[in-house]
């Protein structure tokens, strides 16, 4: 059992960065990506930089001073150079406008990218997880892409927050999510949506907490979410429905046997019960 929950886990890690890039998956065979091979190879990526380009292109036609954009992506951080080249070779910002935020960056750098960001000197930035707590990047900002949903609701709540709290002067601000059809993130996605309508429940209860369980997940919804061609479906729920009368079978013959067993239990104490009589008899103590 272990190890099948350990191969789910895996399985759903690996679907999770296959959703992304192609690239991030261990076992590909592309070969070493270009900036623009990779970008053009991964649909959120390719989709998040499209709008990135929008807003610049915008900003430069109404000679307006560029919003910040940022680009969350937990598990890329090998790829984010080529992210940063893309954006500066195909999209015409400059290096300096253009910042990562991992682990890995020492916390007066990171302090140095917040304040340059705040002031709309870097206009585009890549981060991981490291960006969740402690760094404020709301001043000039308007957009941010998440482009690997995290399963806890609190640490999507906590990034969205980068940007959508007081201090922004903008109206409006964009947390945009890129799924991709017919793919694992859409299921990922769905999680978080019913985890997070959860939320408040999760924290008010007793002993609650947000950690991800293998109990939450279906392995059949799984798979369904991943397949929209009808004739697919249809055959999954032909061995679905299979596999569930199969399993009813074995259901209904593990009964029939623990009948059976009291049948042929209750026959044997009936052939012993005037036995059990004639020795009770035989004990019990004379009026």
């Amino acid at each position: 059992e272990e190890g099948n929950t350990v191969r789910i886990l895996l399985s759903m890690h690996f679907a999770a960065a296959l959703a992304l890039s192609p690239y991030l998956f261990p076992y590909h065979s592309l070969g070493t990506p270009s900036p623009k091979d990779f970008v053009e190879q991964s649909p959120p990526v390719a989709y998040t930089m499209g709008c990135i380009a929008s807003v610049k292109q915008y900003c430069q036609e109404q000679q307006l001073s560029m919003p910040g954009q940022i680009i969350y992506a937990n598990t890329a951080l090998p790829f984010f150079p080529l992210m940063q080249a893309y954006l500066i070779q195909e999209l015409g910002f400059a290096e300096a406008e253009v910042a990562i935020i991992s682990g890995k960056t020492s916390q007066k750098k990171r302090e140095l990218i917040q304040q340059q960001f705040n002031e709309g000197i870097v206009k585009v930035l890549i981060g991981t997880a490291t960006i969740r707590e402690g760094i404020n990047l709301q001043q000039h900002a308007t957009d941010l892409y998440d482009l690997l949903v995290d399963w806890n609701p609190t640490d999507f709540q906590q990034l969205s927050g980068r940007i959508w709290r007081p201090g922004n002067p903008f109206r409006y601000v964009r947390i945009v999510l890129p799924l991709v059809e017919n793919s694992f993130s859409i299921f990922r996605f769905q999680k978080l949506q019913e985890k997070t309508a959860r939320i408040k429940e999760l924290w008010n209860r007793k002993g609650a907490s947000n950690a991800l369980l293998i109990d939450d997940f279906d392995t059949s919804a799984i798979k369904r979410s991943l397949i929209s061609e009808p004739r697919l479906l249809a055959e999954l729920q032909l061995i679905e429905g299979k596999e569930n009368l199969k399993d009813e079978l074995t259901s209904l013959k593990a009964r029939l046997g623990l009948l059976q067993g009291i049948v042929k239990a209750r026959a044997t104490f009936e052939q012993l019960l005037p036995r059990i009589r004639a020795v009770a008899d035989a004990y019990r103590p004379a009026k």
